[in-house]
């Protein structure tokens, strides 16, 4: 790359406007660079810039371009036979299939990201990628295994110096221990790392050990306790105006207040928290947030602002491309709008449910789409004939498709209620 835009003034560049919370600043910051590098024929250069507009999609919360970016870099990386640089391409990508929920690709790729660190002994590297493992192997249910690789995990970071890495890989045990139902042992591990975190005066790793007392203490029904914890954490975070960690406090005291039923105090966090998702560009966590504040409201009753959620719910999906969420936002809204006797919005909401999941090749949510037009004309008492037609196009649609759970759980009973069947 050019003097203008080497590798570690344009990493630099992209983590400001990242921290700034500036996340399409962070992106377009990249599309100069790249375009030189393509040119020129700069293929090093080339992979290194695309890796830093996949962590910037990444944070923007667009897994699928992040996805598309790093599976370039990794190719060239391949290419130039670049293994150090191969390795991080290979942990981040990871990282985006865990977010993804695609823990068993993510481990896959996090045992080659394994063997690369040790080849070239790389032991900053072998640590991340081990907790990063411990992570995916807790998610598939091996907690035993998680907690194996954690412990080799520690012994990295104390042949490093690695404070911070000790803390984490502690913190991280204590809740597997605690997943476990060792809550007792959990919570002794967890006040040992609090006081070394006090100690010095690492507020960010003190507010991730006063989360993880949280959630054990309020999964043990000591909710009051669990709220003092989570107010001191929330004071923490405001003082160092730390967002991204305020937006998963107010997230998580909105769980717990759920938990005593205090629906308008949640609904008070999770609007903060959607409010500080748009600030920082946060979109796949405004996209959630919006989703479960639309869902509060509907179970309130309250459904106007239930349809205005999951009405910005369906706009974020979009700029994700989030399709799939897209199209159940889009049900959402419909079956609030068949409550309230809006029948003609409500069937614009169900025939685009119809249009997207067609061009999706998505035949199941053609067949719900088709499914709940014909209850709208059943409510809107259109002539059965009407609504019974729409029903057996769903019904023949399941049938071809073999969604049998569907078609017993979903259709079936609507057929029976039309005294079809």
């Amino acid at each position: 790359m050019s003097e203008d835009f080497d590798g570690e003034r344009l990493s630099e560049r992209v983590f400001q406007a990242v921290i700034g919370g500036d996340l399409n600043k962070a992106l377009e910051i990249t599309l100069e660079p790249e375009r030189l590098c393509r040119e020129r024929g700069d293929k090093s250069g080339l992979a290194r810039v695309l890796g830093l507009q996949a962590n910037a999609y990444q944070f923007r919360g667009d897994l699928a371009g992040a996805i598309r970016k790093f599976e370039e870099a990794e190719g060239i990386f391949r290419e130039l036979g670049d293994k150090s640089e191969l390795s991080e391409v290979l942990g981040n990508h990871a990282v985006v299939l865990s977010r993804q929920d695609d823990y068993a690709g993510a481990l896959a790729i996090h045992e080659e990201e394994e063997r690369i660190c040790r080849e070239l002994d790389d032991k900053p590297g072998l640590s991340s990628c081990l907790g990063n493992m411990a992570n995916a192997l807790s998610a598939l249910g091996d907690r035993d295994k998680a907690i194996s690789i954690l412990k080799q995990k520690s012994k990295i970071c104390t042949e490093l110096g690695d404070v911070d890495g000790l803390i984490a890989t502690s913190n991280n045990i204590a809740s597997l221990l605690a997943e476990s139902g060792q809550t007792d042992t959990a919570l002794e591990v967890l006040r040992g790392v609090e006081a070394a975190c006090r100690d010095g005066g690492l507020d960010d790793w003190l507010c991730a050990v006063i989360g993880s007392q949280a959630q054990i203490l309020a999964a043990r029904g000591e909710i009051q306790t669990a709220l003092a914890r989570l107010a001191e954490q929330e004071e923490i975070y405001r003082r160092n105006e730390n967002d991204h960690g305020l937006m998963a406090c107010l997230e998580l005291q909105a769980d717990v207040l759920l938990e005593q039923e205090d629906v308008e105090g949640a609904l008070a966090k999770l609007e903060e928290e959607a409010a500080l998702c748009r600030k920082v560009g946060k979109l796949d966590s405004l996209r959630d947030c919006l989703v479960r504040i639309g869902t509060i409201y509907h179970s309130e009753n309250a459904r106007y602002w239930a349809v205005e959620s999951y009405q910005e719910a369906g706009s974020v999906c979009l700029e994700l491309e989030d399709y799939p969420g897209y199209i159940l936002t889009l049900l959402q809204r419909a079956m609030l709008l068949i409550e309230v006797s809006d029948l003609d919005e409500a069937l614009m909401h169900l025939e685009e449910m119809e249009r997207f999941s067609r061009d999706l090749a998505d035949p199941e949510n053609v067949a719900r789409s088709l499914l709940y037009q014909a209850y709208l004309f059943i409510t809107a008492e259109v002539p059965v004939a009407e609504a019974l037609r729409i029903a057996e196009d769903a019904r023949s649609l399941a049938l071809e498709h073999g969604l049998v759970e569907f078609l017993e759980n979903e259709v079936e009973p609507l057929l029976k209620s039309m005294g079809r069947l």
